[in-house]
């Protein structure tokens, strides 16, 4: 009779415990193909360090070749890397001869595409490339490799030109003699710094009003040269 239940049960599905047959309990095990297939995981973003793409960039911008063979009638730069540092952190304006101008902070910030609409950003970009080509026999290549950012409160500027690269150093706080290299170039890259920020419409890093030189424009050159041409 137990053998007859038994039977009983398989046919109606119900679980059969071992019986005293010694016959255990059927396992049937789904064909591998037919099992279901583990849910797509979705891709999840790599964690990108702000810094990291920060320094990133402008190792390129420092290493980038000129775009076109030499002319006759090219300036002595097709690029430029400007830092300027503060407390806060390092703003880094990379520009390109001859309007080409971008805007990354250190901590992630980034203005790009300078829109080409913009007037007073492509004067200020003109200035700028007027001051540079105005010192640049003033200027000499760099013989080491130091190319990091400056420390607080200081700026650099990283000139490039087809024979090297020019580096100058800049404190805006010192009291540089009117019309000379470092403070015209200073005065002409905080003008292009702000015209770039007002048009990105940011203000957290844009340098105040009183640090920059007043002059309006750049000098024919400084007022020892005058003295000593009038000698």
């Amino acid at each position: 009779m137990a053998f007859w239940k038994d039977l009983v049960k398989k046919f109606r599905g119900e679980e059969s415990p071992a019986s005293e047959y010694g016959n255990q309990p059927e396992t049937v095990t789904a064909p591998a193909a037919l099992s279901a297939a583990p849910a797509a995981k979705s891709p999840v973003p790599p964690i990108v360090d702000p810094a990291a793409v920060y320094r990133k960039i402008r190792i390129q911008a420092l290493s980038t070749p000129p775009e076109s063979e030499a002319k006759g009638d090219e300036p002595p730069f097709y690029g430029a890397v400007v830092d300027i540092a503060s407390e806060q952190g390092c703003t880094t304006m990379v520009c390109r001869y001859p309007q080409e101008v971008d805007l990354y902070t250190k901590r992630g910030d980034i203005m790009m595409g300078v829109q080409k609409n913009a007037p007073s950003v492509q004067e200020a970009a003109a200035l700028f490339w007027k001051v540079a080509a105005h010192f640049a026999a003033n200027m000499t290549m760099m013989k080491d490799e130091d190319y990091q950012l400056p420390r607080p409160n200081r700026h650099r500027v990283f000139l490039l030109a087809r024979e090297g690269i020019c580096r100058v150093e800049i404190d805006p706080s010192a009291p540089y003699e009117s019309g000379s290299m470092e403070q015209t170039l200073l005065y002409a890259y905080y003008h292009l710094f702000r015209c770039i920020a007002k048009r990105r419409g940011t203000g957290a890093d844009v340098p105040e009003e009183e640090t920059a030189p007043r002059e309006e424009a750049p000098r024919e050159g400084s007022s020892r040269e005058k003295e000593e041409s009038q000698g």
